[in-house]
């Protein structure tokens, strides 16, 4: 693949796919696709590239979604950090997914969340066993991205 990006939805039931362009692996449920994009972007330019490929960045609502996702991350055995669509609102310091559903849950590494004026977007890390972390937005990290399937055709 040319272009290969993280693309992260909450089904219930996941199962191992092949992709058809890519010998890459993603997990898909009855109507999401989760795929794993490598590209390092900043968390804006994986917002806007999710969004006109795919869906969204990942939003992780509980710890069976997060449970999920670090199985598919050991299996693909992808040690990146890994963005995620959780952000901290800049003027109001509270935090929300990019696709808009209500933070419920989080999974943050020791100290963490850190420094509100300068780390304002999340990371997943798999060398930290899957908690999440603060960074500058602008730093370039691979990502999770999320698709919803229309008519049941993988994209």
């Amino acid at each position: 693949c040319a272009l290969v990006s993280l693309l992260v939805c909450a089904p219930l039931i996941l199962r191992f796919i092949p992709t058809r362009s890519c010998a890459f692996p993603f997990m898909a449920g009855d109507t999401e696709v989760i795929y794993v994009v490598r590209t390092p972007l900043s968390w804006w330019e994986a917002l806007h590239y999710c969004r006109i490929q795919y869906h969204d960045l990942l939003s992780v609502p509980d710890n069976e979604t997060q449970g999920l996702v670090a199985t598919l991350m050991r299996t693909i055995t992808l040690h990146n950090k890994l963005w995620i669509g959780l952000r901290r609102h800049r003027v109001w310091g509270y935090y929300y997914w990019s696709d808009g559903e209500p933070v419920s849950y989080v999974n943050w590494g020791d100290g963490k969340p850190g420094d509100p004026l300068s780390n304002m977007c999340t990371l997943m890390s798999p060398t930290r066993n899957f908690t999440w972390f603060d960074v500058c937005c602008e730093t370039k990290h691979s990502m999770v991205r999320a698709a919803i399937r229309n008519d049941g055709a993988l994209y």
